[in-house]
């Protein structure tokens, strides 16, 4: 997984925005929460991208292969 895909959640205004109000409201339970929950969804989009990409290239040389 990448650290910047991780960055890249975190910058999502909407996000973002609820980290960063939670730690200057001294919240700080309620922002590791948060950070927690988008490093989980995110390892959870790279497992299912990882899938994804190993089906397409299964299928795409079964069809690149052609009849012999």
């Amino acid at each position: 997984m990448r650290e910047s895909a991780i960055l890249g959640i975190l910058g999502v205004y909407t996000l973002g925005f609820y980290i960063d109000s939670a730690i200057s409201d001294n919240q700080l339970d309620k922002a590791i929460v948060l950070i927690v929950i988008t490093a989980l969804l995110n390892i959870g989009i790279d497992t299912m991208s990882q899938f994804v990409r190993r089906r397409l290239k299964i299928s795409a040389s079964l069809v690149t292969s052609g009849p012999k």
